[in-house]
């Protein structure tokens, strides 16, 4: 009996001790019938109690359904267990004791019987949804942070400096265009890394860098050519050491900044283009003649910085069929004496003279458009731009460069700008200096006189044979006007002129020009005015005379077309103002040509209009 009571005893607390074991694990814990499912025990890690669990099975307890799982994305794990008769694990959505859908990993383990069967499992749920979260962020930030080193073109890196071996991200590997598949895990050898600077003295910077013992250290460098393309590649790194100072490993980013500097240098490059043009507008606007102008244009175009220019070079002049060499720097008596007597043609500077398109030559000697030589010539490059205006090549710049300079694009395209702005303020200063020299307006009136005219007819002749422009010719005189000065004195008869200059000045545009052709005789110079047809400005200035004087006028009008000259205008007008002056006087009359459009739908006193 004693014997019996000890073993009864012992049975005891070995249960109570299995229990307490069961009860101390922290998860949910059960032991289930694979025939019926149900639950027969289960600790208090399940949150369920005893009169919980009676008849109750697994799937209706932890999934609120009535049969097991069968899906392929919940399998059962009891099904698994008596199919394989090994533990099993897998991942199953369950209800905890709050009623929460939660994502636990199952564990079951199968209970045998006597014959090999098995007839129960233990199960463990351990809930892992916050573990999977976490894990799943992981991953979307691992895939976000290399999405964004790919997007910026950025790699990391990290070396092994006592096991000297290096380990690169996939970006490097695509960032160096290097085939990842040759090298296992990632690592490379460190010959690897060093043979992509092209210049050794940036290996020697690292090496300093390490030296002098910095924890972090940036570099740039650039690397030989990957894919027939050098890159400029910034490097960040962190230094761990040992507390006794020693290296222990290297951490890094590889970061592609070739755009980035590419971007740079081209801003620079703007930013000094701009810096010129400024510079040299600044000292055209400080010039008003020829001779001190040209000087100083050549003086101030050599001085850029902008290419490997010679403080060496020429400005020519064309002028009736010759070209003159009116400023020049650096040339010595035997460049000036061959070249006194050029033309449009002869050499390059005349071969730019006579086409209007820029030469570029790395080498004269190379050239064998260059037939101007003398003795003592050095070997060198030319930049020869020539100087257009609106009205055609007023010259040429001549420019030297270093022997094998090469001019890119937006050089060639800033020399073109240069040599449009100087042609223009040569064109505008040749005017400047004809207007000095010769009187352009008349005394009396102080309109334009018949000099002026003549140069104000032609450039609107040549823009619009150029660009296809319309312009009017209006000519006009007062009715009546001998009578005037039979009946008032010709003392009256100027303060008539004069006071209907002020009108035509009045009714014209800034843009348009009235000249005095010749005692009571006058022409207006009129540029197409879009959706304004001459019958309106002609009327205005008619009824403006009428209105404000004594004396009426009469006008004739033509335009100018393909073929006619100033001479023809200047004759049509003229036919078409003595119609109206036939035709009864005080009103303007069209020479004959097709195109009505152009003589417009006035709506004022019809019979003024012919």
């Amino acid at each position: 009996m004693i014997n019996k009571k000890q073993t009864e005893d012992e049975i005891s607390d070995r249960c109570i001790l299995l229990n307490n074991i069961i009860n101390s694990i922290p998860y949910p814990f059960y032991v289930v019938d694979v025939n019926s499912y149900k639950i027969k025990f289960t600790n208090k890690a399940s949150g369920f109690e005893a009169a919980d669990l009676e008849e109750q099975t697994c799937f209706a307890l932890t999934h609120n359904c009535t049969q097991p799982c069968n899906e392929k994305n919940q399998l059962c794990p009891i099904t698994e267990v008596k199919r394989s008769k090994k533990p099993v694990v897998v991942e199953h959505m369950h209800k905890n004791s709050d009623g929460e859908e939660r994502l636990f990993e199952v564990s079951a383990i199968p209970l045998f019987d006597k014959d090999n069967q098995v007839t129960a499992i233990i199960e463990s749920n351990i809930d892992v949804t916050e573990q999977r979260q976490t894990e799943e962020a992981l991953k979307e930030s691992e895939w976000n942070l290399r999405r964004a080193q790919r997007i910026s073109r950025m790699g990391n890196w990290y070396y092994n400096w006592i096991g000297e071996t290096e380990v690169w991200s996939d970006e490097c590997f695509e960032l160096f265009g290097i085939n990842k598949d040759e090298y296992p895990d990632n690592v490379v050898p460190e010959s690897l890394s060093l043979s992509l600077y092209a210049n050794p003295e940036e290996t020697e910077e690292l090496g300093t860098s390490l030296a002098e013992k910095q924890d972090t250290y940036e570099l740039e460098y650039t690397t030989v050519p990957i894919d027939g393309q050098v890159k400029i590649i910034h490097s960040y790194c962190e230094v761990e050491r040992d507390t006794s100072g020693n290296i222990l490993k290297i951490f890094g980013t590889d970061h592609d900044i070739t755009e980035r500097i590419e971007a740079e240098n081209k801003l620079k490059e703007s930013h000094s283009e701009l810096s010129a043009l400024y510079t040299l507008s600044s000292v055209i606007n400080e010039s008003t003649t020829m001779d001190s102008l040209l000087p100083r244009i050549l003086k101030t175009v050599t001085s850029f910085e902008i290419c490997n220019i010679e403080k060496k070079g020429g400005i020519f002049l064309i002028d009736k069929g010759k070209m003159r060499l009116a400023a020049h720097l650096g040339f010595d008596r035997d460049f000036l004496e061959l070249h006194k007597d050029m033309k449009p043609g002869n050499c390059l500077c005349g071969l730019v003279a006579e086409s209007g398109k820029m030469i570029i030559t790395d080498d004269y000697s190379n050239d064998k458009r260059f037939t101007m030589q003398y003795s003592g010539m050095k070997n060198y490059g030319y930049v020869i731009v020539p100087l257009k205006s609106p009205t055609g090549i007023e010259g040429v710049l001549c420019l030297f460069t270093k022997k094998g300079t090469i001019i890119n694009d937006r050089i060639q395209n800033l020399f073109k700008t240069i040599g449009t702005q100087v042609g223009i303020v040569i064109r505008n200063t040749k005017l400047y200096e004809e207007t000095r020299s010769l009187s352009l307006y008349d005394p009396l009136t102080g309109l334009a006189n018949r000099r002026m005219m003549d140069i104000h007819l032609n450039e609107l002749l040549t823009n619009a044979k150029r660009y296809n422009n319309k312009f009017f010719v209006i000519m006009l005189d007062i009715d009546y006007f001998k009578k005037y000065n039979d009946k008032f004195g010709h003392e009256a008869g100027d303060l008539l002129l004069s006071e209907i200059a002020n009108i035509f000045n009045n009714s014209i545009r800034e843009s348009d020009l009235i000249a005095r052709y010749g005692g009571d005789e006058f022409l207006i110079a009129v540029s197409e005015i879009p959706d304004v047809p001459v019958s309106y400005i002609a009327e205005r200035i008619r009824k403006n005379v009428e209105d404000r004087t004594d004396v009426t006028i009469s006008l004739g009008i033509t335009y100018y077309r393909k073929g006619l000259e100033i001479n023809d205008l200047i004759v049509e007008a003229d036919k078409a103002l003595y119609k109206a002056k036939k035709q009864g006087r005080n009103r303007f009359v069209f020479s004959d040509f097709e195109d009505n459009s152009l003589r417009g739908d006035f709506q004022g006193d019809k019979n003024k209009i012919t």
